[in-house]
């Protein structure tokens, strides 16, 4: 495992930094980070209705220790220790949600992501209590956050998401101890906004060769993953939902060709059983179409707990769907000063009509292939939309993202500053590496 990681460091450098520490570089903490605890020997705890991300990342502090110790990477047996009570020494790795770090969320400075307002501001903390190391966030997403500056910050590089088993990016042999400040507390620019999917179901494998595989694969979906779900007592976290959930299911074409796009004179549908039957537009002048998708969503919502299990919806667009070319479209689109400003117009349209009935529900739609642009018409096509998923198409390995000098990465960079006039939280969607 040395030699490969060795071998690939070589390759790309020891300048390489992860999204977290890009974030860290980006806006101001409530106090200087300073190395001044020591918990290289301590035990790492997690409660009782830890998710997946809290889990995750207490087991790469666990891992990390090891290879401070002079060991191995321990991948396939660092299990951290469950805490009903909060303890009186060692790391505690939870979130704002979390029952051993719930009661301290005042103390720590944390309110629950999604009652934060007005821009759902994302927080994470190291700070000591007592003789216990507090790392944390007001989510899921940033305890696992917090977790990977922590290590980041005594050396530990990550530098891509690896290959099948998720682990050939992240280099922990490089670090000679572990330390952290008492109290540091910040707010990063950019929201968290990677979720997490717990895979070990999914495995065909026995035995430690089954081990080895899904430990590594919950490795690779806390950094690429979709839902927040724990293992431990069921423990679950508000999540996002929806995501491309603008587009006429592929099995209602018969029924429902209207609401589907007319391309070369003739209704389409991706074809059935081709892996891609999502990537499909509906025809936006069918008011039929729109308010059955006001009405996916709405179920969608309510069958996965409503406002009490739900932080945000997403209503994209198919990801690089054909555009319908009806002539009412055609002319719909033409009467915007691009086409961006008509597809967000779209979907504010739909926004607004859930709203009606939910007025509680925040709503956030994606930066990505055809959207990825700030509209020309301005916030005006945005007035539905609380949140951007914005999606880099790129990432370079030498270079902090946030470095404007690398060619790499300055394109992003700019869409993303411009993205900066609508006023919204702007967040990273993990497709690209970041």
């Amino acid at each position: 495992m040395k030699t490969r990681h060795l071998s690939l460091v070589t390759r790309h450098s020891l300048l390489v930094a992860s999204l977290a520490v890009v974030a860290s570089v980006q806006a101001a903490g409530t106090a200087e980070w300073k190395p001044e605890i020591d918990v290289a020997d301590v035990p790492v705890y997690v409660a009782t209705n830890a998710t997946l991300p809290e889990i995750e990342a207490a087991r790469l502090l666990m891992r990390a220790q090891a290879m401070v110790a002079g060991g191995e990477d321990p991948l396939t047996n660092a299990v951290p220790a469950v805490a009903t009570n909060f303890p009186k020494t060692g790391i505690v790795v939870g979130w704002q949600g979390s029952a051993l770090v719930a009661p301290l969320a005042k103390e720590l400075g944390l309110a629950d992501w999604y009652e934060t307002e007005p821009k759902c501001q994302d927080t994470v903390v190291q700070k000591a209590v007592g003789k216990t190391l507090v790392v944390a966030g007001n989510s899921p997403q940033g305890a696992y956050w917090s977790a990977g500056d922590l290590l980041y910050r005594n050396g530990a590089r990550f530098l891509h998401n690896g290959g099948d088993d998720g682990e050939e990016g992240t280099f922990l042999e490089y670090m000679t101890g572990l330390k952290a400040p008492r109290d540091w507390r910040y707010q990063p620019e950019a929201l968290i906004r990677t979720g997490f999917q717990d895979r070990r179901r999914k495995s065909k494998l026995k035995g430690a060769e089954k081990d080895a595989e899904l430990v590594a694969k919950n490795q690779f979906a806390a950094r690429n993953g979709a839902d927040a779900v724990g293992p431990l007592d069921g423990g679950r976290a508000r999540e996002s939902i929806g995501s491309e959930s603008i587009q006429p299911p592929v099995n209602e074409f018969k029924k429902h060709p209207d609401w589907f796009p007319l391309i070369d004179g003739k209704r389409w549908r991706p074809a059935p059983g081709s892996g891609w039957e999502w990537v499909v537009e509906g025809c936006w002048v069918n008011d039929e179409f729109t308010q059955w998708v006001v009405d996916n969503n709405e179920t969608w919502y309510n069958r996965k707990g409503g406002h009490d299990k739900v932080a945000l919806i997403d209503i994209t667009n198919s990801d690089g769907g054909r555009r319908c070319q009806c002539p009412d479209c055609v002319k719909l689109r033409a009467s915007y000063p691009d086409e961006l400003s008509c597809y967000f117009d779209y979907q504010t349209k739909i926004a607004l009509r859930i709203k009606e009935r939910h007025p509680e529900m925040r709503i956030e739609t994606l930066a990505y292939i055809m959207s990825r642009s700030y509209p020309k018409a301005g916030n005006g096509v945005l007035r539905g939309i609380e949140a951007i998923d914005y999606c880099p198409y790129s990432r370079c390995f030498i270079h902090p993202y946030s470095d404007k000098g690398c060619p790499t990465n300055k394109g992003d960079l700019d869409r993303m500053a411009e993205w900066k006039k609508a006023d919204l939280p702007i967040g990273g969607l993990k497709t690209s590496n970041m």
